[in-house]
């Protein structure tokens, strides 16, 4: 907890210190689709769906900070388990809580169309959830838990006004993932 109030002591910081920022900050809100791989993929749906909320406050010409936070769903499956002609299930899921923040260098220049590459750091907030059915004088039952993950994304993108898109990976300690994400914003404040 005391690494997340650090980050976000951070970034208010920046944010506040450019008085003659190129651009307006923007908010915006964005859908993301990902495609998990590695250990994580084992245990996931093959593709998992979510959204973020985004924060692009310009810095100067053509670097900006950004800062998301949101949900997303990884999915799970199913598993079913006999043993002497008694059959259970185990059902599970998981989900992510991503927390982060990171800088943009946009080719064109901060508030213009065009590409963008960068990177962001943060947390995710992992959480499994199972429920199982029991079997024959045994009771089933559900357990959930988590556990905060440090994540690094570097990014590709494109903005085009109110547009912003971009490709990323999230890099976890056992939870990869490729994603897209497609965004719109509108400034805020200025």
């Amino acid at each position: 907890m005391k690494k997340l109030i650090l980050v976000f002591t951070v970034l208010s910081f920046f944010a506040v210190q450019s008085v003659s920022a190129q651009g307006a900050m923007r908010i915006g809100a964005e859908g993301n689709v990902v495609l998990p791989f590695g250990n994580i993929s084992d245990f996931t749906s093959p593709v998992g769906f979510g959204a973020t909320a985004l924060f692009i406050y310009p810095f100067n010409e053509n670097i900006s900070f950004s800062g998301r936070v949101g949900w997303m769903t990884l999915g799970g499956e199913d598993l079913e388990n006999s043993f002497l002609g008694q059959t259970s299930t185990l059902e599970y899921s998981i989900s992510a809580i991503p927390i982060q923040g990171g800088v943009r260098y946009h080719l064109n220049g901060t508030g213009e169309p065009g590409l963008y590459v960068g990177g962001e750091v943060g947390f995710h907030i992992l959480s499994i959830d199972t429920e199982s059915s029991g079997v024959s004088g045994f009771e089933g039952g559900s357990t959930s838990s988590s556990e905060t993950e440090f994540t690094i994304a570097p990014m590709v993108g494109f903005s085009l006004e109110a547009l912003d898109m971009s490709a990323f990976i999230n890099l976890l300690n056992d939870a990869t993932w490729f994603g897209i994400r497609v965004g719109w914003t509108m400034p805020f404040g200025n």
